[in-house]
């Protein structure tokens, strides 16, 4: 389950603190942890980042974590990651599967990865 309070305005700031403030809470104890994962192929803001995001809701469906895409116009976008410590290498396993060069998702990936490529 992707956590991201659905309030507007000033109420959504608030809650966002205290969302954060939280999870914060949660990693210093150990039950989550925290992992940026620097995008070597994919910038913001595209399509492909969307997609990004999109996929990872697929992919760890059930799951408490909170996915952020860092680094608008910056040189690198960071995916930042919180999730339960034994699940950190699956994401970067993630990571790694669907951050590829743009030639790389047009030609196509092996038949395992098939559907689940970023397009632009």
């Amino acid at each position: 389950m992707l956590l991201d309070p659905c309030v507007t305005g000033e109420r959504r700031d608030n809650s966002w603190r205290q969302f954060s403030k939280h999870r914060n809470r949660l990693v210093g104890l150990g039950v989550l942890a925290r992992q940026e994962f620097p995008l070597s192929h994919i910038g913001l803001p595209s399509d492909r980042a969307h997609r990004l995001a999109d996929l990872a809701a697929a992919d760890f469906p059930g799951c408490l974590y909170d996915v952020q895409i860092e680094g608008y116009g910056e040189a690198t976008a960071r995916f930042i990651v919180y999730d339960r410590p034994e699940k950190m290498k699956d994401w970067e396993e993630f990571i790694q599967r669907h951050d590829v060069p743009i030639a790389r998702v047009r030609q196509g990936l092996p038949a395992e990865h098939q559907g689940h490529s970023i397009v632009p």
